[in-house]
């Protein structure tokens, strides 16, 4: 029988023993490339979530300075439609008053036709600024309404475990 001298034994055993500790290393190395890809790909989501927050919270500011907008757009339709009203009662009180001063009547009823024609002109003008605020502030409500849905978004492809990453062939090491 041959027994292998002790330098022989040693030498293989440290060569087992070096092949196995390149391997654990190797391992650790994958296993840190793979943790490393992954917090990049974390603090990039951050960073999206944040950007998404951001641009969630301009659109409501936006929304709400249209909202202000529109609310005093809607202040001021609402006097020049009591003002109107008011001509249109003098109209008719100097319509009912014309056959009695009837040269002075028509001197005024001409005025406030005038004026009643120049309101509805800006009336018809605020209805339809009005419109377009009433558009401009349904797409920031949408705006916000999918900034609120990106922010909500779970974080997706996130491995919770680094043995649930990919598997590669035990050749590949």
């Amino acid at each position: 029988m041959y027994y292998p001298s002790s330098t022989t034994y040693t030498t293989q055993s440290y060569r087992k023993f070096k092949k196995q500790e390149d391997k654990v290393e190797n391992t650790n190395a994958i296993q840190d490339y793979h943790l490393q890809r992954t917090l990049k790909q974390v603090e990039q989501l951050q960073r999206d979530l944040e950007q998404a927050k951001m641009e969630e919270q301009n659109s409501q500011k936006q929304r709400r300075q249209a909202e202000e907008k529109l609310y005093h757009f809607q202040l001021k339709y609402d006097d020049m439609n009591k003002e109107c009203m008011n001509l249109r009662e003098k109209i008719a009180k100097a319509e009912g008053d014309r056959q009695v001063i009837r040269a002075q009547g028509e001197g005024e009823v001409k005025a406030l036709n005038v004026q009643i024609n120049y309101l509805e002109k800006q009336i018809s003008e605020l209805k339809l600024d009005n419109e377009k605020l009433k558009k401009e502030n349904e797409q920031l409500h949408h705006q916000v309404l999918d900034a609120k849905n990106l922010s909500k978004k779970p974080i997706q492809n996130i491995p919770q475990n680094p043995q649930q990453q990919q598997q590669r062939p035990q050749s590949y090491y």
